[in-house]
């Protein structure tokens, strides 16, 4: 009785209450689960090719996990949860210098925080099934993982950092991101993801040859730990895009996907989302 009042009371004062789900029996270790991430430049078209595009039932779309914040667990010990620690504290620093509003800024900042900690919470929880994620780590702290890949000698724990982690990287041109930028700000000025409203051409421009850097650098810095690498031409239609990420996919699992081995997956239509 007096736990039914006290949700009651918390769900008026608009709480809401997330039973999180048990931990599955015979769930491999995190470093089996495999995390598949998507990068790209910002405005690059990466969601809306990752709205459109389907998945065999044996992964998850990161979109699709819902973890409350009691599920959120600590840092891991050691090396791999200092580098954890870097890559916010890096993300924060660089989101700092840009010429955004405190409210704006501080969006960005629960965004960012939030994507950490799913990250963490889902290796920690061992699901059992693949990830795929259009928002990892690897888009989302592009600034500060390129910079601890260009450290000498590589900072401990980057290894287990990448482990069970593989990469789809969407190779755009710097005007085509323009182009999309533009259209983005005619259809929606001044909305959270309006770069260039936000920064203005000149510094929008800059920021995305930035990130095209930063994502070559974190593509070498995969091949460098024989990790999984598919790289994505924007300009493909997108039943070759979906081809190729099925291929991709059946390479990481062997099996997993014999079924779009022979044919390739139905390619569902859908609309632009406005995730920053």
């Amino acid at each position: 009785m007096i736990k039914q009042l006290a949700k009651q009371m918390l769900q008026r004062s608009g709480y809401a209450l997330v039973r999180t789900p048990p931990l599955p029996r015979g769930a491999p270790r995190a470093t089996q689960g495999l995390q598949v991430e998507m990068i790209a430049p910002s405005g690059a078209g990466k969601t809306t090719l990752y709205r459109q595009l389907t998945f065999s039932g044996e992964w998850m779309c990161g979109e699709h996990i819902q973890i409350g914040r009691d599920a959120f667990p600590e840092l891991p010990e050691g090396d791999e949860g200092e580098l954890y620690a870097k890559l916010l504290f890096g993300c924060l620093r660089g989101l700092e210098a840009l010429p955004l509003s405190s409210g704006h800024k501080l969006r960005l900042m629960d965004y960012a925080t939030t994507t950490l900690r799913h990250d963490i919470a889902w290796r920690q929880r061992h699901y059992p099934r693949g990830m795929i994620s259009e928002e990892g780590i690897c888009h989302n702290f592009a600034a500060p993982l390129a910079a601890l890949a260009g450290e000498t000698p590589e900072p401990p724990g980057l290894a287990e950092l990448l482990a069970g982690r593989a990469l789809i990287r969407l190779e755009i041109s710097a005007e085509r991101v323009m182009t999309h930028l533009a259209s983005r700000h005619r259809e929606r000025p001044g909305g959270g993801n309006d770069w260039l409203g936000h920064l203005g051409e000149e510094a929008a421009l800059a920021h995305i040859e930035q990130e095209l850097a930063w994502g070559l650098a974190i593509q070498r810095l995969f091949a460098r730990h024989a990790r999984p690498v598919l790289t994505l031409k924007a300009e493909d239609d997108l039943a070759t895009q979906q081809a190729r990420i099925n291929a991709f996919l059946a390479s990481l699992v062997p099996n997993a996907h014999a079924s779009t081995n022979d044919t390739p997956a139905p390619v569902r239509a859908t609309g632009t989302s406005s995730t920053p």
